[in-house]
């Protein structure tokens, strides 16, 4: 799954009830960004859903930076 924001915050629905870890955070200083997210941090789907939906993702992500999130086994 990835994302790229030009506002700091999504909110996606209808995901799987996992655990997922950022695979690319092009806000790493080793792609020239200003390492505003930390590659550790670990992001939780919650059984909070609506409109039909069971699970929801909520994701910081800094403006113009992209991540990539892979689930965790």
């Amino acid at each position: 799954m990835g994302g790229a924001s030009l506002s700091p915050n999504i909110d996606s629905n209808n995901f799987p009830f996992l655990s997922y870890r950022i695979a690319l955070n092009s806000d790493n200083a080793d792609f020239g960004g200003h390492s505003r997210v930390d590659n550790a941090t670990r992001f939780h789907t919650s059984d909070d859903g609506f409109a039909g939906r069971r699970c929801r993702l909520q994701v910081y992500i800094p403006c113009r930076t992209a991540l990539v999130l892979e689930k965790e086994e």
